[in-house]
């Protein structure tokens, strides 16, 4: 499962370039730092969502490099245990993918 969440985290980094025109540099950072603490597709989601927010709020263009706080922002709040309060994105639960 570790293998298919890493995978996830790349897919969704490769359609955040695509849809931006840009190239992140240390993709593969992010992806060994992010992906083996993604459990499931939401938190997969979640992750995509924050890297997208960051290339949208910074302005991106070209080749970039995510920072490292921004990682490890991101890493914190995968790490953090949460209560399950029942919530799932609308396209996840489309496709049965909630947990």
């Amino acid at each position: 499962m570790p293998q298919r969440n890493c995978l996830l985290i790349i897919a969704y980094l490769l359609t955040i370039e695509s849809s931006h025109g840009i190239l992140i540099r240390n993709r593969d950072e992010i992806v060994e730092k992010i992906g083996p603490l993604v459990t499931n597709a939401q938190q997969a989601l979640f992750a995509a969502d924050q890297i997208d927010s960051w290339v949208i709020d910074s302005l991106a263009s070209g080749d970039v490099v995510m920072p490292g706080y921004i990682i490890h922002q991101i890493v914190e709040q995968l790490e953090t245990p949460r209560k399950n309060t029942g919530f799932c994105h609308p396209v996840l639960s489309r496709y049965g993918i909630c947990p």
